[in-house]
C-alpha cells in the first residue's frame, strides 16, 4: 500500500482552491498532486498542525 500524507495547506489550495496573495501557483501543483494520488491508487492522510501563538 502506497501512503502520503499532507498537511491541511494542501488540502486547502487543492481541493478548495484558496490561497493567500502569492500562493495562488501552489493552488494548480496541489490540484496536480492530488489527481497523481487519485489516478495511483495512492492513499491521503491529512496532518493537521495545531500551532499556537
Amino acid at each position: 500500500m502506497d501512503l502520503v500524507c499532507f498537511d491541511t495547506q494542501i488540502i486547502i489550495w487543492g481541493i478548495k482552491g484558496q490561497a493567500t496573495p502569492g500562493q495562488e501557483d501552489n493552488i494548480d501543483k496541489a490540484k496536480h498532486l492530488i489527481s497523481i494520488c487519485e489516478r495511483d491508487g495512492i492513499d491521503i492522510v491529512i496532518s493537521h498542525s495545531n500551532k499556537k501563538g
